[in-house]
């Protein structure tokens, strides 16, 4: 009995070495995960142990087909990276219809060679994560301290061609910052000054550029993907489940990751709420609904994505709100400093031997973020309510944010010796018109330069930007641009279209309409 508890623990202990070493976790960190394995097993134990009573002739068979099944649970994660286009219902199929019939056609087999076999493959599980302790080579691992907690920053690999012959690329994103018209036209703010500070850094500003959607989640889909995350149509968006692609898009998985990591850059990912998906170099999160490395675990099982969409529940659910007061957890994470203060302090952890591409997106100027008075630092809320735009805090959100983005422009220019790319945009201009009250039909033309209008500002050494840029580029082409002149190319563009869309809760949700340039032009 104690030989066969042995065999059993091996395997969830094998899936804490895993994560500790893949995320440099302190050892009190992933004490939550021990307990979490441990209570995954519990079940798993109590059934051998009432076999093993009740019929001791088949306990060796019963062992076997727990220990298939317990290898099978933690190495889901695998089926997953294996077949990522596939829904998740149907990796759930077809993982329960690959470990039963292990499980039956192993069952056919000597219970005792079988149960060497497993001895044998567990071993292998095994060998990588022991030679790690004595190379140190198998994983480079980074741990980036927020202000809210540990962050989990894992860097895959190493990479093959030397960085200097790559510029980091960096990518700040100023959520719902308007356009230099929309702010002057419609909030009464001049925002010259910040043009040509970016400007007088190299900048290129197209001063015409707009978004795709105008909302967050398709807006910055499509700007990462480098594409249109939906077809446009009636009710495209009124399941859930076609958000999904989508969030992974938010969480690090889209195209402009895949093309740098190919090309030998480690991806830095900083959404504060959002978490990470499984390509993410170095996730930088202030705090998870979980603490991280019991997420980490779930992840490798086929419970992960069930505890992502149990988070995803709108935070006035019930179930949500008892779970979360059983738990006593907040169900989103709250700042602990500017979100510029922080990317900071991340920049300068960042592992300087592999070159990065680095996404960050900040809250501010967009309602929620943690400005105060005179930018003094609030506590904020991550989760914001899309209600009015108080106009006269958002232009005073603005003008914080401006100084603090141009202060760490300059220091990443004086301290990144490798000719930096930086991306300096936003996903949508603000809501200071209560347009999402409205019907589609109902936006007129100043709602829609409003919301549409954003800021598009690039830096390149180099002609390829200057050249190729053009007033006009909408979101979805600013890293099409970008990538293309990082490899020497000629960048090819999508049509630069607009939709409307919007969010639950509000007329039309769902609905995912183009909208006639002709008919409401963006660009006047």
């Amino acid at each position: 009995m104690f030989t066969d508890s042995l065999l059993l623990i091996s395997i969830p202990f094998w899936a804490v070495i895993r994560i500790q070493q893949a995320s440099a976790y302190s050892f009190e960190a992933v004490q939550s995960v021990l307990i979490a394995c441990f209570i995954f097993l519990v079940p798993v134990l109590i059934v051998y142990a009432i076999t093993r009573a009740l019929f001791p002739y088949a306990s060796m068979r019963v062992l076997n087909a727990l220990l298939i099944i317990t290898i099978c649970f933690y190495a889901f994660s695998y089926l997953e990276a294996l077949l990522p286009s596939l829904r998740y219902r149907w990796q759930l199929v077809l993982w329960i219809t690959i470990c039963l019939s292990i499980v039956l056609v192993f069952d056919r087999v000597n219970a005792r060679q079988l149960r060497k076999l497993i001895i044998f493959i567990i071993a292998v599980l095994y060998v990588p994560l022991i030679s790690t302790f004595f190379t140190g080579s198998t994983l480079n691992n980074q741990s980036i301290e927020t202000a809210g907690g540990d962050a989990s920053a894992h860097v895959k690999g190493e990479n093959q061609l030397s960085a200097s012959h790559k510029p980091n690329v960096y990518f700040f994103l100023l959520d719902a910052y308007g356009r230099s018209d929309v702010l002057k036209d419609q909030l009464g703010y001049d925002n010259a000054h910040f043009i040509q500070a970016i400007k007088e850094l190299g900048f290129v500003v197209s001063d015409k550029s707009f978004a795709n959607y105008p909302v967050t989640t398709l807006s910055q889909g499509s700007m990462l993907d480098m594409n249109y995350p939906v077809e446009a149509g009636a009710d495209v968006l009124k399941s859930g489940e076609n958000y999904e692609s989508i969030y992974t898009y938010l969480r690090g998985d889209h195209a402009s990751a895949r093309f740098f990591k190919k090309r030998g850059y480690n991806y830095v990912h900083y959404w504060p709420d959002s978490g990470c998906e499984y390509n993410v170099d170095i996730c930088v999160m202030h705090r998870a609904f979980y603490e991280e490395p019991t997420t980490q675990l779930l992840r490798l099982t086929p419970l992960g994505r069930l505890v992502w969409l149990f988070e995803s529940r709108d935070d006035e659910d019930p179930l949500k709100q008892s779970v979360q007061k059983v738990l006593n957890v907040e169900s989103k994470p709250t700042a602990k400093e500017h979100d510029i203060q922080t990317l900071d302090r991340v920049i300068s952890q960042l592992p300087s031997d592999d070159p990065f591409f680095l996404f960050a997106r900040i809250l501010a100027p967009h309602p929620g973020n943690s400005y105060g008075k005179n930018c003094s630092f609030v506590e904020a809320s991550y989760t914001v309510a899309q209600a009015d735009y108080d106009t006269q805090k958002y232009v005073s959100d603005a003008k914080c944010a401006e100084v603090d983005i141009v202060a760490l422009i300059r220091k990443i220019m004086v301290e990144d010796k490798n000719n930096p790319v930086i991306i300096l945009q936003s996903d949508h201009g603000p809501e200071v018109r209560a347009q999402f009250g409205k019907k589609n039909a109902d936006w007129d033309k100043e709602d829609i330069i409003g919301r549409f209008g954003t800021l598009n500002a690039i830096r390149m050494d180099g002609d390829c930007i200057q050249k190729h840029a053009y007033p006009t580029i909408s979101n979805v082409n600013t890293l099409r641009l970008v990538t293309a002149c990082v490899s020497g190319k000629v960048p090819e563009f999508l049509p630069d279209m607009t939709y409307f869309a919007t969010y639950m809760g509000r007329p039309e949700h769902g609905m995912v309409v183009p909208i006639a340039k002709d008919s409401v032009p963006l660009n006047d």
